[in-house]
């Protein structure tokens, strides 16, 4: 399994309890808006990869964040929470493939509602996810603006 950007968009469970589809998730609580994203990454073979910051749609990172969590349990991953502080969770996907169950553990910070940091280690390499809040959404030409 590669290290993808999605990653940045998972999260963990109540403590110590296996995470189920359709559970609610104590994410982080990020602000609706415009984001940034940047990643780095170290594979184990020391190759290097990463994209600079850049601004994407937008976005309300918690749901988003819950989304794309359930839509990884819905293809039979399982999530656990491993630790949790202020601004601070601490947990582990594991997914099962072919070629045995692909573990990730993952920290995610959030000093406030508009800034995250998420590390994430797998058998592959390490990635690392930055996340900034640029402002409040800009309207579409419509004059209507969802996030996603």
């Amino acid at each position: 399994m590669k290290l993808h950007v999605a990653a940045l968009f998972l999260a963990a469970t109540i403590l110590s309890v296996p995470c189920m589809a359709g559970d609610t998730i104590p994410f982080p609580p990020l602000e609706e808006g415009e984001w940034t994203i940047s990643t780095t990454g170290v594979l184990n073979n020391g190759e290097r990869f990463g994209t600079p910051e850049s601004a994407i749609a937008c976005i309300h990172p918690t749901r988003k964040m819950q989304e794309d969590l359930d839509a990884m349990q819905k293809k039979g991953c399982s999530a656990q929470q491993t630790a949790v502080a202020n601004g601070m969770v601490r947990y582990t996907v594991t997914c099962s493939g072919k070629g045995g169950d692909q573990l990730m553990n993952a920290t995610l910070t959030a000093p406030d509602a508009h800034s995250f940091r998420q590390v994430i280690t797998t058998s592959q390499g390490t990635n690392e996810l930055q996340g900034r809040r640029l402002g409040p959404c800009k309207p579409d030409a419509d004059g209507s603006r969802k996030a996603t």
